[in-house]
């Protein structure tokens, strides 16, 4: 009790005098920086995932081409879970004899589970029929059909003469009552293949249609939503019941570019997490230290009045233990109160209040940024006060430096390891957090080196040209080893400052450039050969800009290198997709194909055959010896598919041989015809095809694909503008996010700054005091630390500009697969950040020299 009163007296003293105040800052910055984008990112993927599956009508589906067992339900419901059903079938409407293909889609009461199903109700006044406002509705009463726009707007133009859209509709044997318009139906991503627009009823009303008979395609579509612990124990013990025919998945799985994007994001806010570990771990470090210096004076006094080793070390613990505690609360409540001053100005990123993410504020990343300010406080701090042990107080007294010991050093080394196992707890992305550090590591270990070499050369040219004036030259070979420091932990910080920095506008300008305004939100298939010239000049007569026309075989990948794949690749590989369906084979002259700018080969060659200009419906014979194959490096990775092997492919009853002469990376989330497999021409093009294609349509225009359908019956319309409406608003939103959280890094960036540049504030006192006692002025001290300042400036940001291009390299190549490009432009600028930056706070720092007097400077060192 003795000791912890002791210990609590001294931490007050220390703390009045302002001893602590930078180490209390430093922690402070870090706990808040570290908790409020932990809140964030937890807040942000909640709500980001909680939307986006607004496109599911649920958080979990199971979809099935048969109805499922009932033992499969009543499980669902033992687990406490929601559910609601759906059917969806193709069949005629039929109003005033006239026939009508449409996609039925029969659901239950209670859908959606989780979204909101928008409908406008038509409202009958002076005998028209005009649509109200859209409104959030569960499914339609019975009796009742909803249509969308497309065949309301169909009805209507059939119906003119008579003053508005037609009420009665027959669905088989059933007659329903038209009563809204769908303007959102979530669950759409169920099934984008709309073979015709949609309707929808009541699955109640189903039956008494008989529009579903043995052999009838439908397909069987079960929602279920509720606590998360109880989703994943049904969808642990439903999957290895699952038959061919049945998928389930939950979240955004199966939604290539809400996927894509989700990870970007999240790849992002991780980057952003390990950076601010980082330097948080740079700013305790150095304030942790300073602080252990300035200790040794007092222990020396204590240990001469009697106080054990032991004792001290007790004290210095309670003393970091309670200034941890005190200013990791304050940092947690620093964080929490941006945190929500940052929800107050994105309120639309909460969740819905029935929400199943919204589940109440989680602490976890109170606890993370608390634990993780104390766990680097303490092993950095302990690594210098250690070191007691093996000093006697005449060596305190006259500062000697005492090299350190195996158990310093430990504590040095478990610094490290914490900081590593913290970031990967923190950002829960280890290839992220592993890049990243291997990068900075591997950066940092020629870091101190070339600031040697560039320093010893300034130091050269200053004295042999007189660049620099003596005194400065002095304090710079005097102080090299500090020096050495700062431009090293400058450069390191103006590089991760420009990293952060860089990948944050880019990022955003590639998310921007590659959704323009008129981004493809419709695909069509199924395109008929002899269809191809009259689709286009449809789509030019209609003002629609299409992204070209792609030919597709449908083929089944059998064998590699002659061998059955399932023999020759490994057993984690055997489940993959591609080899348990038809794929779409396509074939192009010219690879890369000029029109798909987001694929791009990674290794291999390109190739541009003779035949370019020759109608790809050719039918010359198959050459197998220039029959080349490129394919996407994500199947080519998963089935360990090299350059040169053979790939053959089973496309009706023949089977045809490529080489694989390309790999290339594909941008699945492009909202642009992709394909795992194009061939060469030559060889393919023989067999049976159909064509792709995608274009742009606004949601006035929809009626243009009645139009469309009705001149070519045999094409499938995908629609995906509800997918499209979600990656935007992801991309708006994270944008507004790393917006405030770049604004912390640069915070903690300041910080370090000003506590590396505050470290050797007492050995400048004590020279500058002694130097004025000699005669000179504060004029001349300003203008020699200026000139030291400006050295380090200059060095560490011509060092951080070679650090961060090679570390933006690996980032944008591995991470974010992003073009790299150098930046000139960030060159000029950091240097002159730089210069103020360091050469400002520096003088700021140190303008204590010049407010005192020399004789007061000297005392505070007797």
């Amino acid at each position: 009790m003795h000791t912890l009163k002791l210990a609590f007296k001294l931490f007050h003293r220390e703390l009045r005098q302002g001893e602590l105040s930078l180490l209390f800052l430093s922690i402070v910055i870090a706990v808040g920086s570290l908790s409020c984008i932990g809140f964030l990112i937890k807040r942000i993927d909640n709500s980001m995932l909680d939307h986006a599956t607004q496109l599911n009508a649920a958080q979990l589906i199971l979809k099935s081409s048969t109805a499922v067992s009932p033992v499969w339900l009543a499980e669902a419901k033992k687990q406490a879970l929601k559910q609601a059903q759906m059917r969806i079938f193709p069949s005629m409407l039929v109003v005033n004899d006239e026939f009508k293909l449409a996609q039925i889609k029969a659901v239950s009461d209670n859908f959606p589970l989780q979204g909101e199903l928008l409908v406008r109700n038509i409202i009958n006044a002076g005998g028209d029929a005009k649509p109200g406002p859209a409104l959030a509705q569960k499914a339609p009463p019975r009796g009742k059909i909803w249509l969308d726009r497309r065949l309301a707007q169909h009805f209507r133009l059939s119906n003119e003469a008579q003053g508005g859209m037609i009420g009665s509709i027959e669905l088989g044997e059933a007659e329903f009552q038209a009563s809204g318009i769908l303007e959102r139906v979530p669950g759409q991503s169920t099934s984008f293949f709309t073979i015709a627009p949609a309707a929808m009823i009541n699955l109640a009303d189903l039956a008494q249609t008989e529009t579903i008979q043995p052999g009838s395609r439908v397909d069987y579509i079960y929602f279920f939503s509720g606590p998360r612990a109880a989703l994943e124990r049904y969808q642990q013990w439903l999957k290895p019941q699952l038959r061919t025919g049945q998928s389930l998945r939950s979240g955004v799985e199966g939604l290539r570019a809400v996927n894509t994007n989700l990870k970007k994001a999240g790849d992002f806010l991780s980057l952003a997490a390990v950076l601010t570990v980082l330097l948080a771990a740079i700013a305790i470090a150095i304030n942790s230290h300073r602080y252990g210096q300035k200790q040794y004076k007092n222990s020396a006094i204590m240990l001469c009045l009697g106080c054990s080793e032991k004792r001290i070390l007790a004290i210095e613990l309670y003393k970091l233990l309670t200034l941890g505690v005190m200013a990791g609360l304050a940092g947690v409540l620093l964080g929490f109160l941006v945190y929500s001053g940052v929800l107050l100005m994105m309120d639309d990123l909460l969740p819905d209040a029935g929400s199943s993410q919204s589940t109440g504020i989680d602490m976890l990343p109170a606890w993370v940024g608390l634990s993780s300010g104390l766990l680097l406080l303490l092993s950095i701090s302990m690594a210098n006060l250690i070191r007691l042990k093996k000093m006697s107080p005449m060596s305190l007294i006259r500062k000697d430096r005492t090299p350190e010991d195996v158990n310093s050093q430990l504590l040095y080394v478990m610094s490290i390891i914490g900081l590593l196992v913290i970031s990967f707890w923190y950002t829960e992305n280890i290839k992220v957090t592993a890049l990243f550090y291997l990068a900075i590591i591997l950066s940092s270990l020629v870091l101190y080196f070339a600031a040697q070499f560039l320093l010893s050369r300034i130091l050269y040219l200053g004295r042999q040209y007189g660049l620099i004036n003596r005194l400065s030259l002095l304090n710079l070979e005097r102080h090299r080893h500090s020096v050495l420091l700062q431009v090293a932990t400058f450069s390191l910080l103006f590089a991760l400052l420009i990293i952060i920095f860089l990948v944050r506008t880019e990022l955003l300008d590639k998310w921007q450039q590659q959704f323009p305004p008129e981004t493809p939100n419709h695909f069509v298939i199924n395109v008929q050969t002899y269809e191809t010239e009259a689709f286009q000049q449809y789509l030019q007569q209609q003002a629609i800009t299409s992204k070209g026309l792609y030919p597709m075989i449908r083929g089944r990948l059998k064998y590699l290198n002659s061998k059955p794949i399932n023999e020759v690749i490994p057993e984690s590989a055997k489940e993959h997709n591609a080899l348990h369906r038809e794929l779409n084979l396509s074939f192009s002259p010219v690879m890369p194909v000029p029109e798909q700018q987001q694929n791009q080969i990674l290794s291999g060659k390109g190739w541009l055959e003779n035949r370019a200009k020759k109608a790809w419906s050719t039918k010359e014979p198959p050459d197998k010896q220039s029959a080349k194959i490129s394919i996407e490096s994500g199947l080519a990775e998963s089935l360990h598919i090299k350059l040169g092997d053979t790939l053959s492919f089973q496309i009706g009853a023949q089977i045809i041989d490529g080489v694989v002469y390309n790999i290339r990376k594909v941008q699945w989330d492009s909202f642009q015809p992709n394909f795992y497999i194009i061939f060469s021409p030559g060889l393919i093009e023989q067999y049976p095809m159909t064509w792709i294609s995608s274009f742009y349509l606004l949601k006035k225009d929809k009626f243009k694909l009645n139009e469309l359908l009705n001149q070519f019956p045999g094409i499938t319309v995908i629609e995906v503008d509800e997918i499209l409406k979600e990656v935007q608003y992801i991309i708006d939103k994270i944008s507004h996010a790393i917006e405030f959280i770049f604004f912390f890094i640069i915070a903690a960036g300041v910080l370090v700054l000003s506590s590396s540049l505050s470290s050797t504030l007492d050995a400048r006192m004590y020279e500058n005091a002694v130097i004025r006692t000699l005669g000179a002025s504060a004029r001349q001290l300003r203008r020699c630390l200026l000139i030291e300042f400006a050295v380090v400036a200059l060095l560490s940001a011509l060092i951080a500009v070679v650090l961060a291009e090679l570390t933006s390299y690996i980032l944008y190549q591995e991470i974010f697969n992003m073009t790299y490009a150098i930046h000139p432009w960030v060159w000029l600028s950091i240097t002159m950040i730089s210069l103020i930056l360091i050469c400002g706070i520096g003088l700021m720092v140190v303008n204590k020299i010049f407010t005192q007097s020399s004789h007061a400077s000297l005392n505070q060192f007797v």
